[in-house]
């Protein structure tokens, strides 16, 4: 995994040469990287220091998903498809926030201001972008998308959320927080197929 500068115009390299380490995520003050290379770890942006372990692997492919506000990484196991937290620094292990036998919950975002989660899951039968409160994320539950949806994401004001639908394109919802949570009316944003790479 490598860094590339901008201003500069060159690579910096993060992690040791021949380890296979992917799902990049910067650290909402872009100090840090994190990564999935069995298990989850940080490393410095700027590449010096060592790798420090996140979360031990536990029998699936761990992956870095989102910041929290205050520090705390949100991770989705790729196999079992559970969504899981874990605190940097705490050596705790990850906790679980969503999933149970039989159900997959993935590609968690977290709203940025902290206090709504989006995920995709399958619980109804077919994949549905769905929110939940956060850190509680039992205080509160919408089902977002109502065809079918996956790879939400937060606008960068929280104020409205994109996902894919299964037929392609972007679709947008507008998002109210006050004494409430409320969701405006789909719309789509862009036609035509979109395309992602895994671990990039």
């Amino acid at each position: 995994m490598w860094i590339w500068d901008v201003a500069r115009e060159t690579l910096i390299p993060l992690t040791a040469r021949g380890s296979r380490s992917v799902y990049p995520l910067w650290t909402r003050d872009g100090a840090r990287v994190a990564f999935a290379s069995s298990g989850v770890w940080w490393q410095a942006a700027d590449g010096s220091g060592t790798p420090e372990r996140l979360a031990a692997p536990s029998g699936g492919s761990q992956l870095p998903n989102a910041f929290a506000p205050d520090g705390r990484l949100i991770v989705t196991d790729g196999d079992n498809n559970n969504v899981s937290v874990v605190t940097p620094g705490s050596q705790s292990p990850t906790e679980l926030l969503i999933g149970r036998p039989g159900m997959s919950a993935r590609n968690a975002e977290i709203a940025p201001d902290g206090r709504l989660l989006a995920y995709e899951t399958n619980e109804s039968g077919q994949f549905q972008v769905v929110v939940r409160t956060f850190p509680d994320v039992n205080a509160g539950r919408w089902q977002v998308s109502t065809a079918g949806g996956t790879r939400p994401l937060w606008s960068r004001d929280g104020r409205e959320l994109f996902y894919v639908p299964p037929d392609g394109g972007i679709m947008r919802v507008q998002v109210t927080q006050g004494s409430s949570v409320g969701f405006g009316a789909l719309t789509r944003l862009l036609t035509g197929p979109y395309s992602w790479s895994v671990g990039a």
